[in-house]
């Protein structure tokens, strides 16, 4: 087995590519997040690189290398080369890093921070760095204030789109108190203390009436979450609604972001 720290351009990506036969099926959403990781900066060499087999196989880096061509910027990366043919079989199998493991926070303000960049960034799979920024960018203060006043977890009423909804609209000047209020009363199933718009919420968790849709809980969040709604007899959500709220959601992130300077 051989080892180097080599310089991949993109022709070499593509011509290395061709030797990918056995690999398992592209994921073209990981080769985007980490082809645009590639075009920010973002990206650094680690001990994961590419591998060929002694039969000059491409046994593992089909994603890196993808990336690399799509961006057109080259990259150093580790290269193995003179792996045994059956390698293969035991590449990846290990346990994934979350999110949590990554970035060193919380595993619920991990997974909060995932749903916003998913929502800002309209992609599942995020660098650590990415996930600090939206972290540091004063979402990370206003979500733990979220969880302090309701650490419990509850289906739908504690997910991380309600929490992202949550912090969204504080982060908009919307009344915090108003909206920690509704959040623990929420999660506390304390239902009479809740305005009605929110009650109306709760009725339609209770019901089983929600779909499992976390952009379409993201709106009714905001909704919820919203003083101007207060006292609306009708929670209803329209297409207009979830693109305003990803939209609300992914402007907010983005300018926090360039406003803090993470």
């Amino acid at each position: 087995m051989k080892t180097s720290f080599e310089k991949i351009t993109p022709s070499m990506a593509i011509t290395y590519l061709t030797l990918n036969t056995d690999n398992r099926p592209m994921r073209e959403g990981w080769v985007k997040q980490l082809s645009e990781m590639i075009k920010n900066g973002e990206w650094q060499p680690t001990h994961q690189g590419i591998a060929f087999s002694v039969n000059g196989k491409l046994l593992d880096g089909q994603h890196r290398l993808s990336a690399i061509a799509k961006s057109g910027i080259p990259v150093n990366m580790l290269v193995i080369r003179d792996l045994p043919n059956d390698a293969f079989k035991t590449i990846d199998c290990g346990l994934k890093r979350t999110a949590a493991d990554l970035t060193k926070l919380s595993s619920s303000s991990a997974e909060a921070c995932r749903a916003a960049a998913a929502f800002t960034y309209h992609t599942g799979r995020f660098s650590a760095d990415v996930l600090l920024k939206i972290y540091d960018c004063g979402f990370g203060a206003l979500h733990e204030e979220i969880i302090a006043v309701a650490g419990k977890k509850i289906k739908f009423f504690s997910s991380a789109s309600m929490r992202v909804a949550a912090v969204i609209m504080m982060m908009n000047g919307h009344d915090k108190q108003y909206i920690k209020n509704i959040y623990a009363n929420l999660v506390h199933q304390n239902y009479d203390k809740l305005p009605t718009i929110a009650q109306q919420f709760a009725k339609q968790v209770n019901l089983g009436k929600l779909p499992f849709d976390k952009v379409d809980l993201l709106a009714r969040g905001m909704k919820v979450f919203n003083p101007e709604y207060s006292d609306t007899g009708r929670l209803m959500i329209t297409d207009l609604d979830v693109t305003s709220a990803t939209s609300l959601c992914r402007e907010t992130i983005k300018n926090a972001i360039r406003s803090s300077g993470v």
